[in-house]
Order: C-alpha cells, then structure tokens, then sequence
C-alpha cells in the first residue's frame, strides 16, 4: 500500500497499524482510517463501507514453507494441493 501511495505522488501519515480484518473494518467504517481490501475480507466481516477499485494492480505472493520430511503428511500434502489448485484457477497474469 505504501509503494502505490508513493507511486501516486504522496506519502501517506500512518498513526497505526491493524492486521486483524474485523478492527480494519471497523476503523474504516468509522471513518478513522482507510485500508486496502481483499473480497475475501469484506465477505468475513459485512460492512457499510465505500470501496474504490485501485487501477494498479497490488499483488502478494504465498510461499509455503516445511520441513522436508513432513511433504508426505496428508494435512501438508492437502494444504498444497489446495494452494496450488487455487493458484491454477487465477487469471492468466496474476500469479
């Protein structure tokens, strides 16, 4: 979020940081900050708020990391699968 402020021509005064996305919300609903957003996020926690489609694309990249002989355990067998199916049903440019 920072580098698409600084992109924009400006820096941003941040007083606080949240990364719980109920007290996100909240604080964006009442008007005491402003946060970017996933659909994920606002399907968690219904709000009352303006949401704005920022024209450059933000992106995070999810990495996976254990211990080598835990690949064949099936909760860890099944969380990759998982990511990597979810990964595949992404559009094309947005890995």
């Amino acid at each position: 979020m920072l580098t698409a402020c600084r992109r924009a021509g400006f820096e941003p005064q941040v007083l606080h940081e949240v990364t719980d996305t109920a007290a996100t919300l909240a604080l964006v609903e009442g008007g005491v900050g402003v946060s970017v957003v996933t659909d994920l996020m606002l399907r968690l926690r219904p709000s009352r708020i303006d949401v704005l489609e920022l024209e450059e694309v933000m992106e995070r990249h999810i990495v996976v990391v254990f211990l080598s002989f835990a690949e064949h355990r099936p909760t860890v067998a099944a969380l990759v699968d998982v990511l990597r199916a979810s990964a595949d049903r992404l559009p094309p440019g947005a890995v």
